[in-house]
């Protein structure tokens, strides 16, 4: 028998002993000969007229199948929509199944036909039993944080600001807590609008939603009652452009905390350092074997799986891992989508933030090439002398060397071995001082966390009774280190550290002083508070007493 044909919707199972995506992936690019096991489906015929159960529990991902999450007539979950009236890809079958009279779906089903399938609820009861210890300590920790917080607080609090502000002030860190899920309901929004807009452009995105989609998201994703006003408060949190559509990127990067934005690029600059001593094919190719469609560009949920095999070892086990590891994310997703903020990352902009990293001078040049390595071929070098960029001693022809044509970079064998150990050194370094970075930016974090889930006033936080004068106030180290140790589950030394932090924020970014062993209050505030970056922060007005919380 002959080698058997791979077919349209067989799905690999294994490769060369090799199972999970990331590790069939990786053999796939580097063994030169593979042995797969195949699944191929079972193809069922289903023909249906009108009326037909609505779209929404549809979804059509990049590869063109579509697939449901629970049933759609007689597609289950495990089955694959390959065809809707002899139509592949997700504009067309979308197309057909919203307009045409009578569909016929050819599916593609993986299972067995005596397979029992599990219901969602049954699915999500055995995650929650495998992990319901973690997450209870989570959620028990927090809620004694935020116990001990409003204990300290009392029932009255102190609000410097109108209940206008207060409110907009309690949608910013709503906002700010849920950008990873914003951006990515955003993303499958735009591209569920791009299969009407755009003909043919199944995959495509804009970057851009209508304010009454932006509405939809808002609350969707947010989990805000019914009628809550996202349409009237729209003009408050973000800008609309010319063409009545907003940029969704632009919008979500408008809030932000200063201190966890300060250490989380500090991250991302020593993550990317370390992905690229990683990587095995150049820059260009990496980004083209992720842009399966072939558009020039990525979305978020394209690079993930990106910045997941290179940098994340293992998968989250809790709520809050999950949470953080979804930040760590959008951060490297903004690191590289900095310049229009579109919505996507270009081949350019991958490009650009990999190329030139301390940890890559020995197989780059200047302009971030890679490097060819060994002998000239032997048409090369015979009429012209080469010098080494480096050491500027002429490379004689038979020895080994590294080079650029493009650039006309030359590095003999001694300076490439320097330049090796110092982007070794440096990869060291960047691994260091990533870990150091991560730590520091998981203690603020957890802290942002509470502070916005007890919708406390950061004031009050520290000032229970109250000041007269709040531009005169202080916080020595003494006075923080009680309170935000409380946040901490009780860790004095975390806490400590906290304190140094901001002095060296403060320091660092602000270009402060440091005489004395205190900060000012209002630059304790700041540090702490969610700010929205293109409406500055209004100034104090009289103090008035509030019952509660604003926001329940």
């Amino acid at each position: 028998a002959g080698t058997p044909t791979i077919e349209v919707g067989d799905a690999i199972v294994e490769v060369n002993g090799r199972s999970g995506y990331d590790q069939i992936l990786e053999r796939l690019m580097s063994d030169a000969e593979l042995r797969m096991r195949l699944r191929r489906p079972r193809r069922l015929i289903f023909k249906a007229g009108k009326p037909r159960p609505p779209l929404d529990t549809l979804r059509f991902p990049e590869d063109g199948f579509a697939y449901t999450k629970s049933s759609w007539m007689e597609v289950t979950r495990v089955d694959r929509i390959y065809k809707a009236n002899g139509s592949a890809g997700g504009a067309e079958m979308y197309r057909a199944l919203a307009e045409a009279d009578e569909v016929e779906l050819e599916v593609f089903r993986y299972a067995p036909a005596d397979l029992p399938l599990k219901s969602t609820a049954e699915k999500r009861e055995m995650f929650l039993r495998k992990a319901s210890m973690s997450v209870w300590e989570d959620c028990d920790a927090d809620q004694r944080a935020i116990d001990a917080l409003m204990n300290r607080i009392g029932n009255v609090q102190q609000w410097a600001c109108s209940t206008k502000e207060r409110v907009l002030q309690e949608l910013r860190s709503m906002i700010f807590m849920n950008r990873p899920q914003l951006l990515e309901a955003f993303t499958i929004n735009d591209r569920a609008d791009s299969y009407l807009i755009c003909e043919g452009a199944a995959s495509d995105w804009r970057g851009t939603v209508t304010p009454k989609r932006w509405a939809m998201v808002m609350s969707t994703t947010l989990g805000t009652p019914e009628g809550f006003p996202w349409g009237d408060l729209l003009p408050y949190l973000c800008e609309v452009q010319e063409d009545g559509d907003i940029a969704y990127v632009r919008f979500l990067m408008r809030f932000h905390n200063p201190l966890s934005r300060w250490l989380i690029g500090q991250w991302c600059e020593a993550a990317l350092d370390q992905v690229v001593t990683r990587l095995k094919l150049s820059h260009g190719a990496e980004f083209d074997l992720l842009d399966v469609d072939g558009l020039g560009k990525l979305s978020y949920a394209g690079l993930k799986p990106f910045f997941r095999k290179h940098l994340f070892k293992q998968e989250p086990n809790t709520k809050k891992e999950t949470r953080a590891r979804e930040l760590q994310y959008f951060a490297l997703f903004s690191a590289m989508d900095k310049g229009d903020m579109a919505g996507s990352v270009t081949r350019q902009e991958f490009v650009r933030a990999l190329n030139k990293r301390k940890t890559m001078t020995a197989k780059v040049c200047l302009r971030g090439h890679k490097l060819s390595e060994g002998h000239l071929p032997w048409w090369q070098g015979r009429m012209d002398r080469r010098q080494c960029d480096d050491c500027s001693r002429q490379i004689r022809r038979r020895i080994r060397r590294r080079w650029c044509d493009r650039c006309e970079f030359d590095l003999c064998h001694e300076c490439a071995e320097s330049r090796e150990v110092h982007d070794s050194k440096c990869a060291e370094q960047s691994k260091n001082k990533g870990q150091r970075k991560i730590v520091q930016w998981h203690m603020v974090d957890k802290v942002l966390q509470i502070l916005c889930a007890s919708h406390a006033d950061l004031w009050s936080v520290f000032f229970p009774a109250g000041l007269e004068d709040r531009s005169a106030a202080c916080i020595t180290q003494e006075h923080f280190v009680p309170i935000v140790g409380d946040l901490l589950d009780g860790d004095r030394r975390s806490a400590e550290d906290f304190f140094e932090l901001l002095k060296d924020y403060l320091r660092d970014v602000r270009g402060w002083q440091m005489l004395v062993d205190s900060v000012t209050a209002s630059a304790v505030v700041e540090c702490l508070r969610v700010d929205d970056s293109i409406v500055a922060p209004p100034a104090p007005q009289k103090s008035f007493h509030h019952q509660g919380s604003l926001v329940a």
